[in-house]
């Protein structure tokens, strides 16, 4: 049996976090992305185990505002990216509907979707 690469595990993995929060089973999206983090940091796969945190946070993100509140962190201002929280400057940010990006989140972005192709 082939012994599954790092982008094979986050390939497996990241319909199912999509799916949960889609869902709304924060638990299931919660659990699934911290884990997907253990296993790829473990496997020294940086990129995919960034993305899994940013997985894991949008899971606690929907889960805290279907509580009511999200006091735990903070809507992002128009001066810092969404992801992961780096003020401008030094971060260049472009604004999207709801959200802010740094490059390095785009590129990290870009290198997870461009993985594998």
């Amino acid at each position: 049996m082939k012994e599954l690469q790092p982008n094979d595990v986050f390939q497996l993995l990241s319909p199912g976090w999509d799916r949960a929060i889609a869902e709304k089973r924060f638990h299931d999206a919660i659990e699934s992305a911290a884990i997907g983090y253990l296993v790829l940091n473990e496997r020294q796969d940086e990129v995919s185990s960034r993305a899994s945190l940013i997985y894991l946070r949008q899971a606690v993100d929907d889960r805290l505002k279907q509580l009511g509140g999200d006091a735990a962190a903070p809507q992002p201002t128009q001066s810092e990216c969404s992801f992961c929280r780096k003020e401008q400057p030094p971060a260049k940010l472009i604004a999207g509907a709801d959200a802010y990006i740094c490059g390095s989140c785009a590129t990290l972005a870009d290198d997870v979707l461009n993985k594998g192709k």
